[in-house]
This record gives C-alpha cells, sequence and structure tokens, in this order.
C-alpha cells in the first residue's frame, strides 16, 4: 500500500470480512479474486485530514487545474488557503458545530472553503446553485443555525431575493463585486487572522456535512453526514491496487456538480490520491474534450447526459482520448447503447457507479469485476446489501426483486431534525433505500426503480425501467422515461417521454408499435410524447413529479389520455 494511504491510517485485511458484512455473501469471490482487501481499518480522523497529509507528502502536485479561468492550486497552496480561510472564520465568531452554507458554481473556492470549514470545527452544508430563491429560504431555515453563508457573486441576486427572510451572521462573497453588508473572501484573506486554537473532533459522532437531498418526492431532507462517513468512503480509493501505482501520478477531469455527493466524493477520493483535478464549472463539451487531449486524462466520471453530449459532439474523432482508462457513470441508468459506443471509441468500458446522499455517495461498482450489461456492479468493501420484501421485509434470493437495504461505515448518522423518518429509514443499522433491486448468483446488484415509481397497470406492477431499457433499444432514441398517472379505470396508465437524437425521425406510434412486439401485453407503454427535452432535477435526474403533474394538468384541461 503507497505510503499516503499508510500515513493516512488506513489499513488492509485480505484474511477477515469485517462486522458489517455477512461471510456467505457471493461478491466477496470477486474481491479475492482481484487480490483487494476484504475489509479496510479507516482512520478515524478529522476528514480535513485527506488534504493535509496528500499536501505534506506532494506540495508541488498540481492540485486543481481549474481549466475555465486557467487558475492552477498546488496541494501546498490548497492547504494554504484552506487554513486562512479557517482562521478567518474563527476571526468570524464560527466554532465547533457551526453550519455554514457554500452557495457556489464549481470553482477551487467551493474545495478550500470546504475544508476550512472543516478545519475550523464547523460544518459544511453545500447548496446547489441551481436551487429556486424559496428552496434556498426553505434549506436555510430547516437547518436553523448556519452562522454563514458562502455564496458567489453571479448566485447573489437569486439570494437577495429572500435575504430578509433568513438569518446568517454572514454573508461572503466568492468574487469581487462589493455588496452592502456582505464580506469579500478576497478580503478575509487579506487580514492576518490567528489560526483556531486545536479542535477536539470525534470522527464518527461529530458531523462533517449537512447535505439537503433533491426534494423530487417532497421537501429536501438534511442528511447527516460525519468525518467517518466521508473517510471511510474516500479511503476506498485505497484499495485498488493499480490506484497505489499511480498516486500523485494521474490526473482525473471533474464536471459533475461538487456541490451533490456525487462529485464531492470524487473531489475527494483524487484529493486522497494527490491526483491533479481538471476542474470545469460547466459541461462545455469541446472544452472538456480539449482538455481531455491536453492534460491527458486518466479518468472522467459523469453522468450518462455528459457521455450523451461527448459522443454526439460532431468533432469528436479529431481529439485524442487514449489517455483515458477509467470512465464511470452515476446518478441514473446508462443505456447499453451509449456504454457501447464509449467503448468502440475509446476502448473503455465504462463502469456504473451506485450510491445516495444518505451514504456519503459510493454503496455500489462495477469497476472490478468483469462487464454486464446495466449491473451496478457489486458493493463497495465493508458494505452489506441484502434485497427484502417491501410488505414483510423477509429477505429474498438471487433473481427476485424487492427492496435494498445496505449496511456499512459511510451510511449516514440520520435526518437533520427527523427522528421519526430517521428511524423508519435506519433499522438495525440497515438503510432502507426505496430502490427496488435484485442480485444475480454471481453477487451482481440490477436496479430496477424507486418504489414509488411503480407503475400498477390494471393490477399487475410495471417497472419503469423495463420500458426504459426497451426504447433506449430504439436507434432514434436518445433520451427517454416512463411513469404511470392515476386512470380510474385502470389504476394508472403507462405514459413515456421521450427525446430523439438529432436528424432522427419515428413517430409516437412507430416506437409504441416497437415497445409492443417486444414487452409483455400489460407492460407496454400507451402513450408516447415525442419531447425536446426531460424536465430535470438541479442534481440532473429525471424529475418524475414535474412529468407527472404535467400530465395530470393536460388530463384536467380536457387533453386525454388519447
Amino acid at each position: 500500500m503507497h505510503e499516503l494511504f499508510e500515513k493516512l491510517g488506513i489499513r488492509h485485511d485480505y484474511q477477515n470480512v469485517s462486522s458489517w458484512v455477512r461471510p456467505d455473501r457471493p461478491w466477496l469471490k470477486w474481491m479475492r479474486e482481484k487480490k483487494m482487501p476484504l475489509s479496510i481499518q479507516y482512520p478515524e480522523i478529522p476528514f480535513y485530514k485527506f488534504l493535509d497529509i496528500p499536501a505534506e507528502l506532494f506540495p508541488n502536485n498540481v492540485a486543481i487545474n481549474f481549466v475555465p479561468k486557467d487558475i492552477k492550486y498546488t496541494y501546498r497552496e490548497l492547504k494554504y488557503f484552506s487554513d486562512q480561510i479557517a482562521a478567518g472564520l474563527h476571526a468570524l465568531g464560527v466554532k465547533k458545530g457551526d453550519i455554514i452554507a457554500i452557495m457556489t458554481v464549481n470553482c477551487p473556492e467551493f474545495i478550500t472553503c470546504t475544508f476550512g470549514i472543516l478545519k475550523v470545527g464547523a460544518i459544511f452544508s453545500p447548496l446547489n446553485p441551481l436551487l429556486a430563491p424559496k428552496d434556498i429560504e426553505y434549506i436555510i431555515n430547516d437547518a436553523e443555525n448556519i452562522h454563514s453563508l458562502i455564496i458567489h457573486e453571479n448566485l447573489y441576486s437569486q439570494f437577495e431575493k429572500i435575504k430578509d427572510n433568513v438569518e446568517l451572521k454572514n454573508i461572503i462573497i466568492i468574487g469581487t463585486k462589493k455588496i452592502p453588508d456582505t464580506i469579500l473572501l478576497d478580503d478575509l484573506l487579506k487580514k492576518s487572522h490567528r489560526p483556531p486554537p486545536p479542535i477536539e473532533i470525534n470522527p464518527k459522532e461529530d458531523l462533517a456535512a449537512l447535505m439537503y437531498t433533491g426534494g423530487t418526492t417532497g421537501l429536501p431532507k438534511g442528511v447527516m453526514i460525519t468525518h467517518y462517513n466521508l473517510g471511510s468512503n474516500t479511503s476506498l480509493v485505497s484499495a485498488d491496487p493499480d490506484m497505489n501505482t499511480r498516486v500523485g501520478k494521474s490526473s482525473s477531469l471533474i464536471a459533475l456538480p461538487i456541490c451533490h455527493a456525487f462529485g464531492l466524493i470524487m473531489i475527494a477520493i483524487m484529493i486522497c490520491s494527490a491526483n491533479m483535478i481538471v476542474l470545469f464549472d460547466k459541461f462545455d463539451v469541446k472544452a472538456i474534450l480539449k482538455a481531455i487531449d491536453l492534460y491527458k486524462v486518466r479518468t472522467f466520471v459523469g453522468i450518462p447526459t455528459m457521455y450523451q453530449m461527448l459522443l454526439s459532439h460532431p468533432e469528436i474523432e479529431k481529439y485524442d482520448l487514449s489517455s483515458l482508462e477509467v470512465c464511470g457513470s452515476g446518478s441514473f441508468p446508462l443505456s447499453s447503447e451509449l456504454a457501447e459506443k464509449w467503448k468502440s471509441l475509446t476502448g473503455v468500458d465504462c463502469f456504473i457507479a451506485y450510491g445516495l446522499t444518505e451514504t456519503s455517495a459510493a454503496t455500489h461498482i462495477s469497476y472490478w469485476v468483469p462487464h454486464k450489461d446495466l449491473s451496478i456492479g457489486i458493493p463497495v468493501c465493508d458494505t452489506d446489501v441484502k434485497i427484502i420484501d417491501p410488505i414483510t421485509h423477509e429477505e429474498l434470493g438471487p433473481n427476485q426483486v424487492g427492496e435494498m437495504v445496505i449496511k456499512g461505515p459511510q451510511v449516514m448518522k440520520g435526518y437533520w431534525k427527523r427522528p421519526e423518518l430517521t428511524q423508519r429509514v435506519l433499522k438495525d443499522g440497515w438503510l432502507h433505500t426505496g430502490d427496488l433491486a435484485k442480485y444475480d448468483e454471481d453477487g451482481y446488484f440490477y436496479i430496477i426503480g424507486r418504489q414509488s415509481d411503480t407503475i400498477k397497470y390494471k393490477g399487475y406492477k410495471v417497472f419503469p425501467k423495463e420500458i426504459e431499457d426497451v426504447l433506449y433499444s430504439h436507434p432514434a432514441v436518445a433520451e427517454c422515461t416512463a411513469f404511470g398517472i392515476p386512470d380510474p379505470k385502470l389504476g394508472q396508465q403507462i405514459v413515456a417521454y421521450v427525446v430523439l437524437k438529432r436528424k432522427q425521425k419515428v413517430t409516437a406510434d412507430e416506437l409504441i408499435a416497437y415497445c409492443k412486439e417486444r414487452m409483455a401485453p400489460y407492460k407496454y407503454p400507451r402513450i408516447i410524447r415525442i419531447q425536446r427535452v426531460i424536465p430535470k432535477t438541479p442534481v440532473g435526474k429525471v424529475n418524475k413529479k414535474v412529468i407527472v403533474q404535467k400530465e395530470l394538468k393536460r388530463k384536467r384541461k380536457g387533453n386525454s389520455f388519447d
């Protein structure tokens, strides 16, 4: 194991399965075959050490290459600025347990502020820059004791609409725009502040982050993530034998929103392994292709929409993408067609990752096992997973569909100020995800869909993903989503929205016929609507709540489903 991981206090066990995982789990054979640890002793340290130790060993390595502004930070500089921010926050009266919200697009300041907040013993709470003013107001008031807000100058107009409805001690601006009653982050850094006194952190109990979920099925919920939760998920990078040879020698391109759990854990993993992060604040396809070519990027992880945009770019073959060795996708399923096209272009199998905000991000990954279409792979180290009957909670066997429940060191402490909900979701250490899934005899898992999204048509259960997989197999379909709409005779009518590829033509009736030929009579969509775009949440997931409301509105206006 590399010196960096050893200095962090990470220890591997190749003989014994941890107390989190039952020893008979079928996926453990893959870990043994790949000579991966069966269990990891995770360091019980404050999470900011995952920056400080790489900075000590690789001070002159470029940590952040912020391409849009042509700004680079070494690891020494990243640590220096996080230390300065901690001192500045301490001077403003921030103390252990205070919550500091951060609202910005991807930028180096997000990273330095996050680690600076942790160094003063406070809790960081990232706010998605795409949130509407009412959502910002709700989150700040729900958190109750947010001490300060760090916000990018270009987003201040959104906050200004609700600033009189919330209470904050300080508003700190990323940028140069002087706004009344605010503090410029640069001015805070220019002042000479005493460093904060040593802060005693209990990694398993003390919160590092309060991360609000997207709220697609109701109001956003604050997820309490401890230092140990983040540290255990980040430490998983050490289990990769290949990564141990590449510490301080590799680069990764990040265009995912780092205010979200998926993007945040990717940043943490790359910092933990002293890699260069080629960072983007938006998904500029041409600039990203150029950056992969120029900086010889080894790792790219995105969401299916990003892969679709890259593959659709007319000049993609002009760029040298041969440096790519590790490519992954998360957030929602990557179609087989997209995965095959990406492999044909780059020679790289695109691994699938699965996780939740409630699990500090990752619980499953397909990177370490032979490829199987549409599988999210196997659980990560020290993570046990079982499939249960949603009603009886009886554990189910291979190839049976039920609710997926998860146990491991990355599982959240609970929901902020919601003890009853926490008790419903966390039972005997098992996190009830609300996702329907199954696993096969090899221990590979497959996501079927959300329990709440299951369509009930004439008494039959229909999983939207089954419909979506068939639609994605049609050569004209770029994107799709299936869902149910209440119907007094049928229970729910089956509807699908479809976005077509450029220059492709196909009618809704032709797509319905295509599905009908390939599906059971009760499963195919009765209505398909061709759309320019499919509504998304701020984190890029299909917003079925908005879509269903749109269809119900159409029905109320007399535009029936016919």
